[in-house]
């Protein structure tokens, strides 16, 4: 990677895109922030983004935004992309000048090997966050919780991973390194498997996960069953994958007010990721021999919701 300021791309405008790039343009880096429609490249360009933080106060980041990246020229592309555009995301980034590296900040599994199928290994990072952040237009982030960053390389790149790390520490952001990123992913992935397909189907914040005792059993249910396959798999001792519950109500406590991305998609009539989530628990499970009903059930009720049946 290059000195300071070293360009960078986010690809994906969603909640995290927004927030990520606000963060590092306001930072003194080159950012410019790839979406998919024009519409939402002109409101950027014509907006900034809009961060609304917790106290109700509004910053303006003016910030260079398109959605024709074919002539971009990055050293780091941040993917924030749904895990459903990941295959698509990595060929548009193989076209682009030079191949720069890559740091997925996405959800769910899988992300790493739809990358790795176009991307050379060495040049990919995998990061997880914890930050809450909900997408109220085009142009506008609220934030809704404090979290932290998690980053590491998948090919043995350190020396980059620590750079990217700098950068995001420069950017005020809470971030650290892990030289484990495969059990972070899981580790967040089973948050998420508990939180997302529950606040979506009962169309609540993630702060009533917790409340609720009845929502908090079912959560706790497919967050075990999810953590039983990571297990078999070799991923996760049997001691992670048991304070995962706990792990998963507390962001659920600290993330109180915010909306997960599975509830937004769900009330803008959008795809989710539940297939990178409790579905690929399914299919996990298939490929072991192991009947995963719980999670069957919530991918159902997700896929349901998302074709208008209920």
């Amino acid at each position: 990677m290059t000195s300071h300021p070293y360009r960078i791309t986010v690809m994906g405008a969603g909640a995290i895109g927004k927030l990520v790039a606000a963060g590092l343009a306001q930072s003194g880096q080159a950012v410019s922030l790839l979406v998919r429609r024009e519409q939402q490249a002109a409101a950027l360009q014509e907006n900034g983004i809009h961060v609304m933080a917790a106290n109700g106060s509004r910053t303006v980041v003016p910030i260079l935004a398109t959605a024709e990246g074919s002539q971009l020229t990055s050293d780091l592309v941040i993917l924030t992309v749904k895990s459903f555009d990941t295959l698509t995301s990595a060929k548009q980034i193989a076209e682009m000048n030079g191949v720069p590296f890559v740091l997925s900040l996405q959800n769910g599994l899988g992300n790493d090997e739809q990358l790795t199928a176009v991307l050379p290994n060495e040049r990919i990072l995998l990061g997880i966050g914890t930050y809450g952040a909900t997408s109220l237009s085009d142009y506008e982030v609220a934030m809704r919780g404090q979290g932290e960053w998690i980053i590491g390389g998948r090919g043995g790149n350190r020396r980059v991973a620590e750079q990217v790390r700098a950068i995001f520490a420069n950017a005020r952001w809470k971030i650290r390194l892990s030289a484990a990123m495969q059990q972070e992913i899981w580790k967040k992935a089973l948050i998420n498997i508990g939180i997302n397909p529950l606040t979506a189907i009962h169309r609540v914040v993630n702060g009533e996960i917790a409340r609720r005792q009845e929502l908090r059993e079912q959560a706790g249910a497919a967050v075990d069953e999810a953590g039983q396959i990571a297990v078999r798999m070799g991923i996760l001792s049997p001691l992670e994958a048991a304070q995962s519950i706990d792990r998963m109500l507390e962001i659920c406590r600290l993330t109180a007010g915010n909306r997960s991305s599975m509830l937004q998609d769900i009330e803008r009539g959008r795809r989710t990721e539940i297939d990178s989530l409790n579905g690929a628990i399914v299919r996990f499970g298939e490929s072991l021999g192991a009947d995963t009903p719980i999670n069957r059930q919530l991918t159902w009720q997700i896929k349901q919701l998302e074709a208008g049946r209920v």
